[in-house]
């Protein structure tokens, strides 16, 4: 399958409804699920929590054994655990006005260590304030509220120098860019570190939403886009986020989405999740642009848990993708943008738009446009 990438890059990847995880009926911040997969930390009454996955689901929150985190005057947000699960970082009030340093605390055989404040090219005398690290652990991204004129917090990385991290670089600024005139807040890195997911304040008042930037070919970061969530209602499109959402946190697969939204009743923050359905692939900008339309039969096929469907566009439009049942059902939509022309790939993962895997069968998959329609089959086993 990796063949099939060659020379291409992602482009708009549609996730499922969010569920909101209710393992405790208590609030829970920022969330941050360990690179296994079986154990999600978060942020309670200003102390570290934690929840492992069992057979029917989420354990309830159990607060961190460590001395610091029963300690009364320490207030702690922000968590993150490191790829090798051995570091948790979070910010740690100083105790001024500009009071968030961003610490780490190193698990031993005899339990988790004092926190420990990284150094100054990170922490300075404002805020920082969530963090995210490379798989290689060699590259530290975090938020920072450094340049107290312009009152905003943004996004930097930082490079790790043998013993010390090295200082703070200003992640790409423009309307368009990861950094911009609001708050960037709540950060978190694919595995193979092209895809960096954060939270912003750039529409509507406390409408906090997730924001997504993915890394070129030359190493730059892309122009963003809000992450489009399946709608929180039983509807076949989507719109973008809604309400307040904010602090991702993905699995090593990229393909879930844990983060904070707000209840929509109570106002408090909860913990939510998110399955990726599909993601496209964006053509060889080398290629020739195809002489028609043309919708290719999905491989592998039969399949279980993903396969790759290949369209040609000839001509800028919109695409829409959407899968249906032998009734004409749809069970979800794949592909909703404006496309110049070229080849395209969309990987879809066998889901519904609720993120729930397809049952054996027979289905339909349809390609249309305001000047085609086409259409092909497809078979699911188990």
């Amino acid at each position: 399958m990796n063949a099939i990438l060659i020379s291409m890059s992602f482009s708009q990847s549609i996730w499922s409804e969010p569920v909101m995880l209710n393992f405790d009926g208590l609030y829970a911040s920022s969330p941050r699920i360990n690179r296994t997969g079986d154990t999600l930390y978060f942020e309670r009454d200003a102390k570290i929590y934690y929840t492992v996955w069992q057979d029917t689901g989420w354990s309830k929150g159990k607060k961190l054994a460590a001395n610091f985190n029963e300690a009364y005057e320490t207030i702690i947000s922000n968590i993150y655990i490191s790829p090798d699960s051995r570091r948790l970082y979070f910010s740690m009030w100083r105790g001024d006005y500009w009071g968030w340093d961003l610490v780490f605390s190193e698990r031993t055989e005899d339990g988790w260590n004092n926190p420990v404040p990284l150094d100054t090219n990170v922490n300075t005398d404002g805020h920082e304030w969530n963090c995210c690290l490379s798989a290689d652990m060699q590259q530290l991204y975090f938020c920072s509220l450094r340049w107290m004129g312009k009152g905003y917090m943004d996004l930097f990385v930082s490079n790790w120098q043998d013993t010390c991290w090295g200082p703070a670089q200003l992640l790409p600024f423009g309307p368009d860019s990861i950094n911009w005139g609001s708050d960037e807040d709540g950060v978190c890195l694919s595995k193979d570190g092209k895809e960096l997911l954060f939270s912003a304040f750039r529409e509507h008042g406390w409408g906090c939403d997730i924001y997504k930037s993915v890394k070129d070919s030359t190493g730059r970061w892309g122009k963003i886009e809000k992450l489009p969530f399946c709608k929180m209602q039983d509807s076949t499109d989507w719109l973008g986020n809604t309400g307040a959402e904010l602090f991702p946190s993905l699995t090593v697969d990229s393909n879930t989405l844990y983060f904070n939204r707000e209840h929509p009743v109570s106002k408090v923050l909860f913990i939510w999740v998110t399955k990726k359905i599909s993601e496209t692939i964006n053509p060889d900008i080398n290629s020739t642009a195809p002489k028609c339309y043309e919708l290719y039969q999905n491989f592998p096929n039969p399949f279980n848990t993903e396969t790759i469907i290949k369209y040609d566009v000839s001509a800028t439009s919109r695409i829409k993708i959407s899968v249906f049942d032998l009734n004409g059902r749809e069970i979800v939509k794949l592909v909703d943008k404006h496309h110049s022309p070229g080849t395209y790939q969309v990987i879809w993962y066998g889901i519904d738009r609720k993120g729930r895997k397809l049952s054996s069968g027979v289905y339909s998959y349809v390609l249309s446009s305001n000047k085609i329609t086409l259409s092909k089959k497809f078979t699911i086993i188990k």
